[in-house]
């Protein structure tokens, strides 16, 4: 499914049985994902493979302006992301809207498809630099009455993503990649160049009256 391709929803294997991870951090996390057009990071896995993570542009999501934000360079998918009251938001998927938005705010995300779970890390060593306060995100898919561990990502405050671990569900519990951090443009301030959604009906009808 292409819609699993996000920041936040990938595939692969180590099996857990009911809900045996629990954890939290306190944390805005768009300190930890700076959203700004523009911004890009750039990891190699041990296969010498390039991914590039991008925020590719904008796009108007449910009556806001939301990023877009795709996880390698060329890839016709993107997560609409934002931000709402202090926590980010993925607002919707290739532009169309999610209902209820996914809230990332640090704490455990766990429902009947998905169980996600996030940490603290003192540091994470890749080929950019050693970086400091790291928030750990575990994403787990439900399949069975199981939880299948898909994807591991490493996001350092100020930052972005630094390390990417993919795991594989035919590889019998091994890992498919790990991507580590080589370069990144981080510039501006978050949200700075997100400007105001128009409704398509307000921008039809200043069409029609110029």
């Amino acid at each position: 499914m292409k819609k699993t391709f996000l920041v936040f929803l990938f595939c692969a294997v180590v099996l857990m049985f009911g809900n045996q991870m629990h954890a939290s951090v306190d944390v805005d996390f768009i300190d930890y994902l700076p959203l700004h057009v523009g911004n890009s990071w750039t990891l190699v896995d041990e296969f010498n493979t390039t991914y590039n993570y991008q925020v590719i542009g904008t796009g108007c999501i449910a009556g806001k302006n939301t990023y877009q934000y795709t996880n390698w360079e060329g890839n016709p998918n993107y997560a609409n992301l934002t931000h709402d009251n202090g926590m980010l938001v993925i607002a919707g998927l290739d532009g169309a809207a999610l209902n209820p938005p996914r809230i990332y705010d640090g704490k455990d995300i766990n429902n009947p498809y998905v169980h996600i779970v996030y940490e603290s890390v003192p540091s994470v060593t890749t080929p950019a630099d050693i970086f400091d306060d790291i928030i750990k995100e575990t994403i787990y898919v439900k399949k069975k009455g199981q939880e299948i561990i898909t994807r591991v990502q490493y996001f350092a405050k100020g930052v972005g993503i630094v390390k990417d671990e993919n795991w594989c569900s035919d590889c019998g519990g091994t890992y498919k990649f790990t991507a580590l951090l080589t370069s990144h443009v981080v510039a501006g301030s978050p949200l700075t160049d997100l400007g105001t959604c128009i409704p398509l009906t307000t921008i039809n009808f200043l069409l029609l009256n110029n």
